[in-house]
């Protein structure tokens, strides 16, 4: 996909465009990444705020607003405190405390250990003695091979894992929610250029995680349609807006980037739809997804509602508004060869290059039902970590976000 020269598309959608206001988007992302909203972990009392604050919002805007709540069939991954890494002297006192998120992390697989713990820092091999030992893997097993090797280390009675991790642009090692069942042993990432340094040495540590099952909820604002031979594919936008949550002790992970700036754009998107004179053809549902950094559940049971109900959607999932690197992701799934064609020219109009790239959300559990879809994209940095800030967010991008999207938006409603 790529963009061409320039055309002049239709004065409706001339006048869609134009109305994205990006102060007002802004405002809203500003203000979802507020601390009373605590980063939006589902589960969280910040979470549920986040909510209501979606909920009164989209009704201000003259939108119908339900939600579509769920329970989570998976828990998520909770710090009932901070970790803590000290590297200890021979005669017990500290020598060093290592700084959770810059140096070290919970593993998201880690077994609870909410004591600390004592041992020296031992590498693994095959003829290593291991008990009582943390052990240092020199490779990084992902998924059943993880589970596998901590079962297998286990029997050799060692009393944690330290996985090296290298450290994203901004210095942080990022979090995550996603709460697969714990491997048999405590586990810790350490940043990678440490590694060297712990070997041998006395380290006491202590990972307390939780797991909880939770609930959550979509947000969803609908503009009737006026055509009802729509009726059966209405318009489906969201952005979701849960985040990792803030870690114990006062660290906060706003979650700006991933994804505060998808659902202002989703808001001020909403805003200008329901300001057009003539109704749409064609129904539009503008959602707040919920559940999306537990392996997109929320949408999973939404999308199977949804085929329940006898309705194919057409559906525009944007995760990431912050940063313009040159081009616009897009991903297409199901019969998507409309919603891609109505994105082209957008593009073309606005003169916003589109790739085809990866967008790894919501965007493909409504996919997996058959439904057209696209996930669009266009990046941010620091995800998952306290760099994800609003001032790291490209007020710019946003705007070019909701331009492109009001574009397309209006060639398959009016």
């Amino acid at each position: 996909m790529t963009s061409v020269a320039s055309q002049s598309p239709p004065i409706i959608i001339q006048e869609l465009v134009a109305s994205f206001d990006r102060t007002r988007a802004q405002h809203d992302l500003t203000r979802l990444c507020t601390p009373a909203f605590a980063g939006r972990r589902i589960g969280t009392e910040g979470h549920e705020r986040a909510q209501v604050w979606l909920t009164e919002t989209m009704r201000a805007l003259g939108l119908t607003v339900t939600t579509f709540d769920f329970t989570m069939e998976q828990p998520v991954l909770d710090l009932s405190a901070l970790p803590t890494l000290d590297i200890l002297e021979p005669d017990g006192t500290v020598q060093r405390s290592f700084l959770h998120r810059r140096e070290f992390a919970e593993h998201p697989r880690s077994a609870d250990c909410p004591t600390t713990i004592i041992g020296p820092v031992r590498p693994w091999r095959d003829d290593s003695d291991l008990h009582g030992a943390w052990v240092m893997l020199d490779r990084r097993p992902q998924g059943q091979d993880l589970a596998a090797l901590a079962v297998q280390l286990s029997r050799q009675g060692p009393v944690g894992l330290l996985l090296a991790q290298a450290i994203g642009e901004q210095g942080y090692l990022a979090k995550r929610v996603m709460a697969s069942p714990p491997i048999a042993l405590p586990g810790l990432v350490v940043r990678a250029d440490l590694v060297p340094s712990l070997i041998g040495v006395q380290m006491r540590a202590s990972v307390p995680i939780r797991r909880i099952f939770a609930s959550g909820a979509h947000v969803l604002g609908r503009v009737a349609g006026a055509d009802p031979a729509f009726d059966n594919t209405p318009l489906l936008l969201g952005a979701h807006y849960d985040g990792v949550g803030d870690d114990p002790g006062g660290t906060r992970i706003p979650g700006a980037a991933d994804n505060a700036a998808g659902v202002a754009v989703v808001l001020e998107v909403a805003r200008a739809l329901v300001r057009v004179a003539a109704p749409p053809r064609r129904p539009i549902i503008l959602a707040a997804f919920d559940g999306e950094e537990v392996n997109a559940l929320g949408s999973q049971a939404y999308a199977h509602d949804l085929k329940r109900q006898g309705l194919v959607p057409l559906v525009i999932n944007l995760d990431g508004a912050a940063r313009f690197n040159e081009a616009a992701w897009v991903e297409p799934g199901g019969p998507a060869d409309a919603l891609v064609a109505a994105l082209d020219r957008a593009g073309q109009w606005l003169e916003i290059p589109l790739i085809l790239g990866a967008v790894g959300s919501d965007n493909r559990r409504y996919a997996a039902q058959g439904f057209p879809t696209v996930g669009v994209a266009l990046g941010g940095v620091g995800g998952h970590t306290p760099a994800d800030v609003p001032g790291q967010v490209d007020l710019a991008a946003v705007e070019l976000a909701g331009r492109l999207l009001l574009a397309t938006i209006g060639q398959l409603v009016f």
